[in-house]
């Protein structure tokens, strides 16, 4: 008896290392499925607001000022038609505590893709205004989109380009719907995008805008200027830039897939 109930004992202690050893894979699995992944952990701090707020970011603010679409862009004097839908967001965007500049503005769709700022149009709000700290600043932001693009259509700002790790990012909800969608897709007034401007002062369209084009809610123009009673002069005849459509105005509008 006593032999038996001595041989018993290293099976016990066998039986209660491999449940605790069961225990410890059990528990280092559960830690290890909690754990947020890499990609997670340094996702973009993402701030978002509806079309009414402001949205706060790390370096910068933005609020929604307006949207509207067509079938066509002038720019540089070329008419740039899409296959798909041009959209022009206008946001008032102002710097937080240092001067900093926009490198990154996408559309998020329903499926979560993502459509950068068209390269294929003079886009002067992308990188190229440096925006001061307190100093709200009036910028527009032209993407193309599939006419049949998944709603609900979100605008992304960030101060990078490409890499979004750990930096702050602002996300406005956009008020677009299918029919909005369906009546740019069939508006042939070519657009044009506007100079940033600081708020409340005028703006005007960029260079060689294409004549007949849509005009903008909020553009003043110059005030004339008077000539001295002294200086006589010919008058000068000013003709409106022409307009020449390229050879590969027409695209499809890129769309990046988005984790």
């Amino acid at each position: 008896m006593a032999d038996g109930a001595t041989s018993a004992h290293p099976i016990r202690r066998r039986l209660g290392t491999a449940v605790l050893l069961l225990a410890a894979l059990a528990i280092g699995g559960a830690i290890s499925n909690y754990k947020p992944s890499p990609e997670t952990q340094q996702r973009p701090f993402l701030t978002s607001g509806g079309v009414n707020d402001t949205v706060h970011t790390r370096s910068f603010d933005a609020r929604f000022l307006g949207v509207r679409g067509g079938e066509a862009i002038g720019s540089g004097g070329i008419l740039h038609e899409s296959k798909g839908v041009w959209i022009i967001v206008k946001v008032r965007l102002t710097a937080n505590h240092e001067a900093t500049r926009i490198f990154y503005a996408a559309l998020r769709d329903g499926d979560e893709r993502t459509f950068e700022a068209s390269g294929r149009v003079t886009q002067n709000a992308l990188g190229g205004r440096n925006l001061q700290p307190g100093i709200p600043v009036d910028m527009e932001f032209a993407f193309e989109v599939p006419t049949e693009v998944p709603l609900k259509l979100s605008l992304r700002l960030a101060t990078d380009s490409v890499d979004h790790r750990m930096d702050g990012m602002a996300e406005i909800d956009l008020p677009i719907t299918r029919d909005d969608l369906t009546k740019w897709k069939t508006d042939k007034n070519p657009m044009t995008i506007l100079r940033p401007v600081v708020a409340g002062a005028s703006t005007s369209p960029t260079p060689a805008s294409v004549p007949g084009s849509t005009s903008t809610p909020g553009a003043t123009s110059s005030p004339s200027t008077t000539s001295s009673p002294q200086s006589t002069s010919s008058p000068r005849t000013t003709t409106s830039p022409r307009v020449t459509k390229s050879p590969k105005a027409t695209s499809s509008p890129s769309v990046r897939s988005s984790s």
